[in-house]
């Protein structure tokens, strides 16, 4: 697992209700994770745990210098994240949440 900053800021207008959060950073460093404050706060907490299961899978790790072969695979890699945070326990959750690094 990797350390993350986590931000809750309102997306743009034209991608709310298409994209809730967003992770990225370097693999190896720090990563950013960021959530549409917009959302309800059930739906920023399954969010978070979407972003949070694509960190735990390993998924930002994935060798980036082949983006085709990223692109094609990034429908599996996001019902792979689903899965992942739909099982998620608060337990886990807790968990993973103290990687974040806060300021």
């Amino acid at each position: 697992m990797q350390n993350f900053r986590l931000f809750y800021k309102p997306f743009p207008p034209e991608i709310h209700g298409k994209i809730g959060g967003v992770t990225g950073g370097k693999p190896g460093g720090r990563l950013t994770v960021m959530i549409d404050s917009t959302l309800t706060e059930e739906e920023q907490k399954k969010t978070l745990k979407h972003e949070l299961a694509h960190i735990a899978l390993g998924h930002l790790e994935d060798d980036r210098a082949n983006r085709a072969n990223y692109l094609k695979n990034v429908m599996e890699l996001e019902a792979e994240a689903d899965a992942k945070a739909d099982s998620m326990t608060e337990a886990e959750f807790n968990s993973l949440m103290q990687w974040q690094i806060t300021f």
